[in-house]
């Protein structure tokens, strides 16, 4: 008797990742065009993604309900990377250095940049990175880690709503800023201890949350601290609780330059 045998061959669908670079024109990121080779880059068909040329991210593709999120993106000499108004980049963690700038490359942002917790940055400096007018950086880390260095526009936003646990800023956070916002409501025993290294705010500075035990702290550490708030400063809405702490040792100095509005549920 013969028996009929059939071999079934499967053939498997290969992702594979790729460097992806931009052409040197550019143009907007969602386009086809501003690629070589027609690829439009995310963090997941991308190895890398090299930028040598101006492109910018438009918020009618990408804003906050459908950010662009990438990683081991670099900003070449030649390129420049703008964030139009409204428009959101989410920086997540890879292998390797998730947003770096080399040579003489460029980065504006005029909308949202966020960065996911264990990203890393590299090469940003205060004369390649802009934070325009109304644009936002929010640090979903769960420390404070280190903040990206950068010109700050009075009117820019550094958001903190990450951390879930105790931290110090460290050097890196002793920058000119615009307004600061800190929402934490996952902080629960910790304390989020600023170590003196954020003084100069030119807008507002607003405590929404700390969770139900934690608490936010300009610094513990001796000498005298001055800290200018060319705004408001601003602790809870009064339905949640936020806790701002001065110090707990040393000298800090607080100068406002509106209002101090206080409506927490926690003791401050």
């Amino acid at each position: 008797m013969r028996k009929l045998i059939t071999l079934l061959l499967l053939t498997p669908t290969l992702v594979w990742s790729q460097a992806i670079v931009s052409t040197a024109g550019g143009g907007p990121w969602d386009q086809t065009s501003t690629w070589v080779g027609g690829v439009v880059p995310i963090s997941t068909n991308s190895s890398s993604i090299s930028i040598v040329g101006p492109v910018n991210i438009s918020s009618t593709v990408y804003n906050s309900a459908t950010p662009l999120v990438i990683d081991q993106t670099t900003i070449n000499t030649g390129g420049d990377l703008t964030i139009d108004a409204t428009a959101q980049v989410n920086v997540a963690s890879g292998p390797g250095t998730d947003l770096r700038i080399l040579g003489t490359g460029l980065l504006q942002i005029d909308g949202t940049l966020a960065q996911l917790p264990g990203t890393t940055f590299a090469g940003t400096t205060m004369s390649n990175t802009s934070f325009n007018a109304g644009s936002t950086y929010e640090h979903r880390n769960i420390s404070y880690g280190v903040l990206l260095t950068a010109t700050w526009d009075a009117s820019s936003t550094v958001l903190v709503n990450g951390l879930t646990g105790s931290s110090t800023a460290g050097p890196s956070w002793l920058q000119s800023i615009g307004n600061f916002i800190f929402d934490c409501p996952n902080l629960a025993l910790g304390v989020a201890n600023l170590n003196g290294n954020l003084r100069n705010i030119a807008g507002d500075f607003n405590v929404v949350r700390t969770g139900t035990t934690g608490r936010l702290m300009f610094s513990n550490g001796a000498g005298v601290v001055p800290v200018s708030i060319g705004g408001s400063l601003f602790v809870g809405d009064g339905t949640q609780n936020a806790a701002l702490w001065i110090t707990s040792t040393g000298t800090v100095t607080v100068t406002v330059g509106v209002d101090v509005i206080l409506a927490t549920t926690s003791p401050t």
